[in-house]
C-alpha cells in the first residue's frame, strides 16, 4: 500500500535566539539555538502574520530573541506544517535559552 505525500509551499522561519556554548559545538552541537517553523506558504500574508505572531509568543514567554530568517520552500509536506498553536505549545515548553 502506497502513502501519498501532498507537498506543498511554505515559509521556513528560522528563529535565531543565541550562540550555543562552545563545548556543545566542540562535540557537534549546532552554533546557535532557537527554532524552526515551518507554515503555509501559499498565502503571502503568512509571512508577516506568522513573524508578528512568533515575536509576540517569545516575548510572551520571556525568550530571548536575536533575529528571524525567513525563506520560501517550493516544495514541502504539508502534514509536517506549523499551526499557530503548535507554534506556541513549541516556545512555552522549551527554552533554547538552557
Amino acid at each position: 500500500m502506497k502513502k501519498t505525500v501532498t507537498l506543498v509551499s511554505a515559509f521556513h522561519f528560522d528563529v535565531f535566539c543565541k550562540m550555543n556554548d562552545w563545548s556543545d559545538i566542540k562535540c557537534g552541537g549546532s552554533p546557535t539555538l532557537g527554532y524552526d517553523f515551518y507554515v503555509d506558504g501559499e498565502k503571502s500574508k503568512n509571512k508577516e502574520k506568522f513573524e508578528k505572531i512568533i515575536k509576540n509568543l517569545l516575548k510572551k514567554y520571556d525568550r530571548h530573541y536575536e533575529s528571524i530568517n525567513v525563506r520560501k520552500i517550493k516544495e514541502f509536506r504539508e502534514d509536517h506544517l506549523w499551526t499557530a498553536e503548535n507554534i506556541e505549545k513549541e516556545i512555552k515548553s522549551t527554552d533554547p535559552n538552557d
